[in-house]
């Protein structure tokens, strides 16, 4: 790239701050350290789980094969999708992994996180409500 082209493009780019995709990169960084750790447990069930850095996720179980991510073998043991609960994606998006077709999570489940979690995203309890069961 030429120098002329070079210095505005940067210009541009630090005028711009830190958004989008860098902007999330410690909530997706925090959710997918939390995943790849549990992958070789066979827990199943609801938790919660507060981290160092201040995000707060749940692991879910889930039903049927993950959707997405690594699947089969060694590789996947765990039933469970982690869900950020204090952070959203820039696109509405709620961020967790693996997605499965459905979930084993009791609606009273996300009555009790709602109560105990503070900051949760209201983003997180519209889609815990789209994937509770009754």
């Amino acid at each position: 790239m030429r120098r002329e082209l070079y210095i505005p493009l940067l210009a541009a780019l630090a005028g711009a701050g830190c958004q989008g995709e860098l902007a999330e990169k410690p909530g997706w960084s925090a959710l997918q350290g939390v995943e790849f750790s549990d992958r070789s447990t066979s827990t199943s069930g609801t938790e919660i789980r507060r981290l160092s850095d201040g995000f707060v996720v749940m692991a879910v179980e889930g039903r049927g094969n993950a959707l997405d991510g690594p699947s089969g073998g060694v590789e996947r043991q765990s039933r469970r999708m982690w869900i950020l609960l204090n952070e959203h994606a820039s696109d509405e998006q709620v961020k967790l992994m693996p997605r499965f077709a459905s979930y084993n999570l009791p609606c009273s489940d996300v009555d009790d996180v709602q109560r105990s979690v503070d900051d949760i995203d209201a983003y997180v309890v519209r889609f815990l409500r789209t994937i509770c069961i009754s």
